[in-house]
């Protein structure tokens, strides 16, 4: 996970990157889906937050991977949405 995304983006910042904000939630998606832990989806509602819009949400809705067993069998209780 390092380097993708700091923990503290300021938006003056964003607007030096160079990239479109749908460029920018396209990576943060793919990177989540490929990076599916709950550190993952933490960073990457961080960013959300930072660049997208209420319409970007949709992109945290990912299955994340438990940590352990105990949350393993929370999850699978859980069903899966629509």
């Amino acid at each position: 996970m390092p380097g993708l995304f700091c923990r503290r983006i300021k938006s003056e910042h964003i607007a030096t990157v160079g990239a479109s904000r749908d460029k920018m939630i396209s990576v943060i998606r793919k990177w989540l889906a490929s990076h599916k832990t709950f550190q993952a989806l933490k960073l990457a509602a961080h960013a959300v937050a930072q660049v997208g819009s209420r319409l970007d949400l949709k992109i945290l809705a990912v299955l994340i991977e438990p940590e352990d067993a105990a949350a393993a069998e929370v999850l699978s209780e859980i069903p899966l949405l629509p």
